[in-house]
């Protein structure tokens, strides 16, 4: 049986970890205008609060949907390596990360990633930060790490299903091209048959 191949693809994990940072402002802006709805000024608590559970929730959803369309982005370009690929890119987006926060501090700011067992930042909440437990931490870093390996075998799986179809094509042509050849030897073989002169 014919199997796609592939292998670790270094622009696809980065592709990923791309897609995962830009569907994670998106997601987080959306967890911070639902919470916007609510009564709840967090202005009026000071610059940093214990984060509720409707918010912990959001973010740790957002993580895994994030890491899980990045995941299938890298599993899209990396075939048959779809799920090794879908990891790597919650790690990288880690990594990546605390290299940007390290920069940035260096240089004097401050720079909210929303990574692990770090202040969450919303979008739409100004410079509010909400402190999260370590609960939430491990939670995220599950769902990054569940979400990443998810769309790296759904993006995988995609690409295989496409090669594994034209491989089967390809094998039903060349089944097709032998079996006309069988044909015309068989013809070739009764003509030369009848031509023989029979003896009288």
């Amino acid at each position: 049986m014919a199997t796609a191949r592939g292998g670790i693809s270094l622009g696809g994990i980065l592709t990923g970890v791309v897609v995962t940072f830009g569907a994670l402002l998106l997601l987080t802006a959306l967890v911070g205008g639902i919470f916007t709805t609510s009564d709840f000024n967090p202005t009026e608590l000071g610059s940093t609060q214990e984060v509720g559970v409707g918010i912990g929730v959001g973010l740790v959803a957002a993580w895994f949907l994030s890491s899980m369309w990045g995941g299938y982005t890298a599993g899209r370009m990396g075939r048959g390596a779809g799920i090794v690929n879908g990891i790597l890119v919650p790690l990288v987006v880690l990594i990546i990360g605390a290299i940007v926060a390290a920069i940035v501090g260096a240089l004097g700011s401050s720079a909210n990633l929303n990574l692990p067992f770090t202040p969450a930042q919303l979008p739409t909440q100004d410079s509010a930060l909400y402190d999260l437990s370590a609960g939430f931490g491990i939670a995220i870093l599950a769902a990054m790490a569940v979400g990443g390996a998810v769309g790296g075998g759904l993006g995988s799986r995609w690409h295989t299903k496409l090669e594994r179809r034209v491989i089967a094509e390809e094998e039903g042509r060349i089944a097709e091209t032998s079996a006309g050849g069988d044909g015309r030897n068989e013809t070739l073989e009764m003509r030369g048959r009848e031509d023989t002169p029979r003896p009288a």
